[in-house]
This record gives structure tokens, sequence and C-alpha cells, in this order.
């Protein structure tokens, strides 16, 4: 990170004033919006990390990720930028607060009516993800955050899209096929074999273990090392609950065996759905009891830490602005597809079919994207060869009218000044008589 960043201001908006903490991919700042005087959360990618162009695109997907959902139980990115210093950066709204995994190290595991109601709002926003076609990949007790914002009564927010995966096809692809991504313990056995058909079930298998977690204290694999871990969740069953933690509420247990299935169609459809059944095992005002007494013990428990601060480094490659400025880019470029795509389907009252779709929105991006700019020697030529093509229809003209005035004086002349001017006079009235007898 850039050296004694309190104090400075990012894009004459946002002023930054402390640290509140720091993980291995950035730091988050509190701030201050300028102008309107509101408290807000600037996140900065870590100066380590911002020659590697995948890094920083993630980074800035997290932005866009959130803002397209726009749900109340997920938090708020609001700007995307990068630091004079080279750092990207995001503000987000300042949540006041600890995430689940902290509640967990502080409390061990949770009761049944507080899991549920955690989970209740968890899979509100998830559902809402999935609507907007986006995947989390990530979801953990980390990325879950409970914040006090209204009074007492805790507010459960979904953070952390940096990994997200966009259904939707014009999204600039930004891992190469294979690769796994996510936290271990929390993946579907498809995430784990690092499948690129990734879909919403993914989600749900990860909610499955956050929910086993958070009523045993632990999740249904284990491994020595990463690796073995990740072949007991391909192959192994989930440890039975009740070898964990002796009072488990065992009848919840055929619910999460079902979210946690190794065979993607074998899990609940939808969100929606495993928040249904969940709220069977609980009643509103039991959730409600349950928000509260966690929020006491969370009000408790906020504290500030202080963090070292790290050192810049050199950049190489592609800068962070070069690479937001190709993702605006892209956007627009797609936007601009799909915005034309659709008025030439709407003229030609055809049904959008989603081949036709395709092949118009990729048509579109390149006309776009790839119409070319001339040089500064083809303008000057273009220039030049107009400026003599004027010049000649000007000259031209000029020619035909002297012609026409030449004329109309030799007629005047032969008309009225002439000595044979009346036998002229005779033979013009002729002439000009001819027409009018012929039509």
């Amino acid at each position: 990170m850039t050296d004694n960043l309190t104090g400075q201001i990012l894009d004459k908006k946002y002023l930054i004033k402390d640290l509140l903490g720091e993980g291995g991919m950035g730091a988050v700042y509190h701030g201050e919006h300028i102008s309107m005087g509101k408290r807000v959360a600037v996140k900065f990618l870590h100066s380590s990390f911002i020659s590697n162009e995948e890094v920083v695109k993630r980074f800035f997907r997290e932005a866009r990720a959130a803002a397209s959902i726009s749900h109340r139980n997920i938090i708020d990115v609001m700007d995307m930028g990068v630091s004079p210093g080279g750092e990207p950066y995001l503000v987000m709204e300042y949540l006041v607060g600890i995430d689940l995994d902290t509640v967990l190290e502080k409390k061990g595991r949770l009761n049944l009516s507080t899991a549920v109601a955690i989970m209740d709002f968890a899979l509100q926003a998830i559902g809402a993800a999935h609507q907007k076609g986006i995947v989390h990949r990530d979801l953990k007790p980390e990325n879950i955050y409970i914040s006090l914002q209204n009074g007492e009564e805790p507010e459960i927010k979904l953070i952390d899209f940096g990994i997200s995966k966009f259904e939707d096809k014009n999204t600039t692809k930004l891992t190469v096929e294979g690769t796994t991504l996510g936290t271990p313990a929390y993946m579907s056995p498809e995430q784990a074999r690092g499948s690129k058909d990734l879909n919403y079930t993914t989600d749900i298998y990860s909610t499955g273990v956050i929910l086993y977690q958070l009523l045993s204290g632990s999740t249904p694999f284990a491994g020595e090392n990463y690796n073995e871990l990740l072949v007991n969740i391909l192959t192994s069953e989930p440890q039975s609950p009740d070898t964990v933690c002796n009072d488990f509420p065992m009848e919840i247990w055929p619910v999460i065996q079902k979210a946690i299935s190794k065979q993607p169609g074998d899990r609940y459809e939808s969100a929606e759905e495993l928040r249904k059944v969940l709220k069977s095992f609980s009643d509103d005002q039991k959730n409600k009891d349950a928000l509260y007494d966690l929020g006491q013990f969370i009000k408790n428990e906020v504290s500030s830490s202080k963090l070292t601060k790290s050192s810049a480094v050199k950049i190489e490659g592609k800068s962070a602005e070069a690479i937001l400025s190709e993702l605006v880019q892209d956007t627009i470029a797609v936007n601009s597809a799909e915005a034309l795509s659709k008025i030439e389907i709407k003229s030609q009252n055809i049904s959008p079919s989603a081949p036709i779709v395709e092949a118009e929105k990729k048509k579109r991006t390149e006309l776009v994207v790839k119409i070319p700019i001339p040089s500064k020697e083809t303008v000057l030529k273009t220039k030049n060869a107009v400026e003599k093509n004027s010049i000649t229809i000007f000259h031209f003209l000029k020619y035909l009218g002297s012609l026409l005035i030449k004329l109309i004086f030799k007629i005047k002349y032969l008309l009225f000044d002439s000595p044979q001017k009346k036998a002229f006079r005779i033979t013009f009235a002729i002439l000009a008589a001819i027409p009018i007898f012929l039509f």
C-alpha cells in the first residue's frame, strides 16, 4: 500500500481517515464523502497485486457485481477508481459490526434460531444475485457481515463478489478454464474439480456447509492439507454432525444433506426454496429475539485494530487506470451492441431468438469497436482534395456566368441597337411563337 494514506483525498471527493482492517488482498479505510459529509469505507487492493491484470479485473468486478444487484442485504458499492499512487479502490457503504467468522471464533457455534435467522437474510441476498445471473462462488462466514446499522437489531450483509461469475455471455472472461477459485472448505465438488460450468447450485452447496458449521462449530469435510481436503470433498461422505457436536439439532440434518449433495441436480432448486424450508424450523419472533441477542453480543465485541502499512512497489505491465479504462470501454461496446440489436429486431418484427441476438451482438460489437481512425496525413490529403475540387467548381460557374452575360448583351444589341433591329424583332417573335403553335 502507499504510505500515509490518511489525509489523502481521492478524486476530489473522498477524504481518507484511518485504517479499519487489512487482509491478504487489500486493506479497508474509513473515509468521508467531502461534499455530503457521509461516512464511507474505501477498500484498496494491495500494491503487490496491482501489476497482476487478472487480479485487478476481479477487484473492479466486485464493484460492478454488487452494484448490479442492488439489494438491502448486499453491501452497497458506490464508486471505484485508481488512487494517485496507482492502487485500485472501491468506495462502499460504511458498516459497523463484525463478520460471521469472527462470531464463530468468539462463540464457537450458534443455536438453531440464530443460525436460521442469519441464513434467512443471507439466502435473500444470494437469491437476488442469482436472479441477476451472478454466482458468488466464494460464500463463507467471512463474507457474511453482521452490521449494527439500525439500532440494536443487526443487519445481515453479503460482501466480497471479487470472484463472482456472471452468466452473461458478453462479460469478459477473467479466469482460465480449469482454474480453482474459492475457499476450499466451502467449495462444491464441481468447483473443487475446477469445472468451467459452475451455476447457482454451487452457492447452494456453500450455504449448506455454512449452516453445518454454524450449528456444529466445524465444516463437514476435513483434511490435513489442501489436496486431502479436496479429495474428501470429491469422494467422501460428510461427517455426521452428531459425531462432532453432541447436541446438534439432528432434525435439520436432512436439509443440510440435500444442500451439500455431490450432484448439483440433487440440491435445492433455488435459494428461495432452501430459505422456505429453513423457516419451518423457527418462527419470526424467535428469529427476531435471536438477532437482538446477537446484536448485543456484537455491540460488545466491536473494536478497531491498528494495522501496518505496506510499502509501494514498482508497477510493471498494464496500470490499474488502463485496466479500468478497458473495462469501461468493453461495457460501452457491449451496451451499444445490445441497443442496436434490439432496434433492428424490433424494426423487423421478429422474435429475438438467442442465435440471432448473439450474432447481432457480435456484429454490432465489431462495428462499435473496430471503426478505423484516420491518420493525420489522410485527413490533410482529404482536406486538400476538397479545397481543390471547390476551386475547380467555382471557376466553372464563373465561366458560365460570363458566357450568359455576353449572350444577354448580344441579344440586346440585335433587338434594340443594330441597324437591322426591326428585322431581328420580327424573326425573334416568329421563333418565340413556334413552340406555342406546336404544343
